[in-house]
């Protein structure tokens, strides 16, 4: 008896020890990205990790045998605490859980040390901390840095550097896209009186201008259309024109049709008005480190090397590498990129020597335009008052570039003209250019009356990086259609040299002489208007410490063809800045600018002077200062109208925030004298400001001035409104009463009276992407593009076939922006803008609807490439879970009696023959297994434990077909699914 009962204490000692392990959860880390919980077996200090699992996980087949209750991969057998690799047993420990607490069926935990070597992957474990790491690339390390001396604290290290093997790529365009559509609206209604010399003009203006830009491919090249409306007091409703351009390339040569881009001359930009055509030959520019990029084999990364004082390894992602998130501070000399193996060994794919001068953006060689000018670049325009002073020309010209040596380079323009349209407003012309009594500062000479050719041409040399030297040179020959609008021959001549004393400090000179009679082809309206001077000039800047100073001066002679009376205008120009920047004392500017002319006919004179103070204490804003703008315009002639106007202001002001959350308030002072003629104004005004907090995207903000001494007492005031949209474009409305408003023009001063005004400012930017338009912002038009679709994947393969549904509500995240986007009923999200670069986006799977998961082969966490003026989308295939088959399984002898048999597994089989799920059977003979996507699917009782009982399906249980219909957002129940079976000898 005694004996018995030793043998059954043993017995119940050894039971305990064999069940002593226990179940939990664990959280597991996926290549430093994702996170995901896990069941886990912990034994005494030990973790257990489930294998299949992480075969699943890792996509490595796998075989069961239910019967044996043994899963076989490779040259591995596992079975419920044996584990055989090529028929050598193991001594590790094996735990088989037949059911665990997240729903796991039938698996196998082993350790992670076994699970890595079975794999070949990185998995690791802390058992104090129940956590598990796992690396799946290649050429990275998952090392993890624990301080065991806290179980809650997990401290990872850096994240190592990667060669991540896919990445997705911005999409193609196609013949024809419709890519951006860009709209600005601005509305404007002023009413005032205006005084000039001793005349008074009142005036009510109402202005409405819209615009849309289209902007896409067409046949690989890119097009945008500018169009719109312009509504005025005169007329309520016009067609403001079209403005098209299109840009191509064939071969070695870019074209343009309809607005061409301007001319550069040796850094000075032409603009041509013009509509028509443009071609040039493609001149690579030479790129600077951060533009380089390139490919190596996808599981190696890539080792930058710049002069010889830096060296970084990059990840790589699809095997593309870029140095756009390089920054280096100094100049770059040489550049190597090495391709780095997995081994360490590495490779040099790139050496390049950086030449200064050659890193400059270079020229098309060859550029020739040929077109109409004279329609400020657009077609049909109904605004007549835009245009009437412009005539019509046809503008044939050609441009090259050419390097002659190293330092020095050669650009010449060659442009001419002919008239085919007269402008109908000469009466107008005449006016403007017809009272030479008065004195200007620059002499006129009207491009529209013009036609004949120019030539320009620009030298440049630049000896080392200290001294730069250019010569312009030009001559021009002329015919004119009017009588009061000289033509013939003309020349222009420019020296110009740049002294770089040091980083901090220039030197600027500069001679020039340009004759009356020049012409620059192609030109008309205000923009071709030409002064004739001849002069030199002297500027430079320095930088020390805290301290900014610039200044220059410039003398000169102009009206070289005696255009206005009194001949030849002698002219001296002045400015001067000082800008001193002090942590403790204020802040300190002081400028100044004077221009003054003469002949024998009067003086003209404009000038301004400002001084201004400012400081900043914690929130608290401080300033103050005085400016004054003077101008006088004053002949020796008794009967001449002369005009003189002087305008000064004394003030401070300081600006706070109030309280928390409650605005900023603004309160100043000001003291005004200003004149002109026989009209004068002179007040003391108290001004106070204020803006309120951003209101769910609205801004409010309100000003006053109180006139409280002087000649002119009352009080003007401001109100507005703005709504910041999601897309950082603003909505404006600003409503304005004065009753001392001024104009300030070239420093003459120009008193009004009483002014209304109401100004109403809109745009904004929308990209087109699949499926959808999305707000964008203005301020992202040259940025690339995002865009992520949801779908249901019903056939698992990863991508989205014909057929399969888009997914709405599904919650997606872009690595650096906080916003979570989420699927439209499209199934797509907004674009999303962005810089060109790689980003990571992610599925929120633990905000995803009930019944949907990720499917593996997508991944729910990708790379994504991004390039400018480029839409890059992703798609993310999800499976639903929403079925469920319940049912029960009845075995009978031949006699028709009831067997019970333990240990039943039902086996549901895709269509084709694949296990996608298994169950147990339960005490009663039930079964229920879930979580099933949509499909049809082959319910049985699995074949080895068929051959093992001997037992064979009835007929009406041998293929036992069932369809789950495609269904994610409510449960699909099958029920009744019962299956008989006949045990036979």
């Amino acid at each position: 008896m005694m004996k018995k009962l030793l043998v059954i204490l043993f017995f119940i000692l050894s039971s305990c020890a064999a069940f002593s392990f226990e179940n939990v959860v664990s959280s597991l880390f996926i290549d430093d990205e994702s996170e995901q919980e896990i069941e886990i077996v912990m034994d005494k200090d030990k973790m257990y990790l489930p294998c299949k699992y992480f075969l699943d996980f890792l996509s490595i087949p796998y075989k069961e045998n239910h019967a044996e209750k043994s899963l076989t991969f490779e040259n591995v057998d596992i079975k419920p605490t044996i584990l055989t690799i090529g028929g050598t047993k193991q001594n590790v420990k094996v735990f088989y859980v037949k059911s665990g607490i997240t729903g796991l069926k039938n698996e196998y935990f082993l350790s992670s040390e076994v699970l890595s070597k079975l794999t070949k992957k990185e998995i690791s474990a802390d058992s104090k901390q129940l956590l598990c790491f796992i690396s799946t690339r290649e050429a990275c390390s998952s090392e993890k840095k624990l301080d065991n001396s806290n179980p809650f604290l997990v401290r990872v290290a850096p994240p190592k550097i990667k060669a991540y093997e896919e990445i997705t790529l911005p999409a193609q365009k196609g013949v024809i896209s419709l890519d951006k559509v860009a709209f600005k609206n601005n509305t404007l209604s002023d009413s005032y009186s205006q005084f000039y010399k001793d005349s008074e003009s009142k005036s009510l203006m109402f202005n409405n201008s819209m615009q849309t830009t289209l902007s896409g491919t067409l046949f690989s090249g890119q097009y945008k259309l500018d169009m719109g409306t312009n509504s005025y007091s005169g007329n309520l409703f016009s067609f403001s024109g079209l403005s098209p351009q299109y840009k191509n390339t064939y071969k070695d040569m870019d074209y343009l049709l309809g607005k061409p881009d301007g001319w550069a001359l040796a850094g000075n930009v032409v603009n041509i008005d013009l509509l028509g055509g443009q071609l040039k030959n493609v001149v690579p520019q030479e790129k600077v480190y951060k533009d380089v990029q390139g490919y190596v084999s996808p599981q190696n990364t890539v080792v930058v090397y710049i002069n010889d004082d830096y060296k970084q390894e990059l990840s790589t992602y699809g095997g593309y590498y870029s140095l756009e998130k390089i920054n280096y501070g100094k100049v770059v000399k040489q550049l190597k990129i090495c391709e780095k193996f997995p081994n360490g060994k590495e490779t040099e794919v790139l050496n390049k020597q950086y030449d200064l001068e050659e890193s400059k953006s270079k020229l098309p060689k060859h550029d020739f335009i040929l077109g109409i000018s004279g329609v400020q670049n657009k077609l049909w325009a109904k605004n007549g008052y835009i245009f009437k002073n412009n005539t019509k020309k046809i503008v044939a010209g050609y441009k090259n570039y050419k390097k002659i040596s190293k330092k020095t380079t050669l650009e010449n323009v060659f442009i001419a003209d002919k008239i085919i349209a007269e402008s109908p407003y000469n009466s107008w012309n005449q006016y403007v250019l017809g009272n030479r009594k008065s004195l200007n500062f620059s002499t006129i000479n009207n491009p529209n009356s013009l036609e004949g050719g120019t030539y320009l041409g620009a030298l440049s040399y630049k000896n080392n990086d200290k001294m730069n030297s250019k010569l312009f040179f030009g001559t021009s020959a002329s015919l004119s259609s009017e009588s009061f609008v000289s033509d013939g021959i003309g020349a222009y001549l420019k020296g110009e040299n740049i002294y770089n004393i040091n980083e901090y400090s220039q030197l600027k000179s500069s001679l020039f002489a340009s004759s009356p009679n020049f012409y620059f082809a192609g030109s008309s309206g205000a923009s071709g208007f030409h002064s004739d001077r001849i002069g030199g000039s002297l500027s430079g800047y320095s930088r020390y410490n805290n301290l900014v100073f610039s200044g220059g001066f410039s003398k000169y002679e102009s009206n070289l063809g005696n255009y206005y009376q009194g001949g030849i205008i002698d002219f001296n120009d002045y400015n001067f800045l000082l800008k001193a920047n002090f942590k403790k004392f204020p802040s300190v500017s002081a400028k100044f600018n004077e221009k003054i002319g003469s002949n024998s006919v009067g003086q003209i004179k404009s000038g301004s002077y400002e001084l201004l103070a400012e400081k900043r204490i914690k929130s608290l804003c401080l300033s103050g200062g005085a400016r004054k703008n003077y101008y006088s315009n004053v002949f020796n002639d008794a009967y001449s109208s002369s005009y003189t106007s002087d305008f000064s202001e004394i003030f401070n002001d300081v600006s706070f925030p109030l309280a928390k959350r409650l605005g900023y308030l603004r309160l100043g002072n000001s003291v005004v004298d200003s004149k002109s003629n026989n009209t004068q104004m002179n007040y003391n005004s108290f001004n106070i400001g204020y803006s309120s907090p951003n209101i769910k995207g609205y801004n409010f903000n309100c000003s006053t001035n109180l006139r409280y001494l002087g000649l002119n007492k009352g009080a003007d005031f401001c109100l507005g409104i703005c709504k910041k949209l999601k897309s950082g474009s603003v909505v404006s409305l600003n409503y304005r009463y004065s009753q001392t408003p001024h104009y300030i023009i070239d420093n003459m001063y120009l008193p009004t009276s009483i002014r209304h005004s109401i100004n109403l400012d809109f745009s904004e930017l929308y990209g087109i992407g699949s499926g959808r338009a999305s707000v964008i912002g203005t301020n992202n038009s040259s940025k690339g593009y995002l865009q992520a679709t949801a779908f249901l994947d019903i056939n698992k393969n990863g991508k989205r076939d014909k057929g399969e549904p888009r997914l709405e509500n599904i919650p997606i995240k872009v690595e650096n922006i906080s916003e979570v986007l989420v699927t439209d009923k499209k199934g797509t999200t907004k674009l999303v803008p962005e810089d060109s670069g790689i980003y990571n986006v992610k599925v929120f799977e633990d905000e995803l609807p009930t019944l949907l998961t990720c499917h593996q082969n997508t991944r729910p966490a990708r790379h994504v490439k991004v390039e400018n003026e480029m839409r890059t989308d992703i798609e993310f295939g999800l499976i639903s879970s929403a079925g469920s088959i319940n049912g029960s399984v009845k075995v009978k002898d031949e006699f028709n009696n009831i067997l019970k048999i333990d240990d039943l597994i039902v086996s549901v089989v895709d269509s084709d023959g694949n296990e996608v799920n298994y169950a147990n059977l339960n005490e009663d003979g039930t079964f229920s297994v879930s979580g099933l996507s949509p499909g049809k699917y082959k319910v049985s009782v699995e074949k080895d434990l068929l051959d093992l009982y001997q037992i064979t399906p009835e007929p009406d249980s041998e293929n036992y077909w069932v369809e789950i219909p495609v269904q994610y957002k409510d449960y699909v129940n099958l029920d009744n699914v019962n299956l008989n079976y006949v045990f036979k000898l």
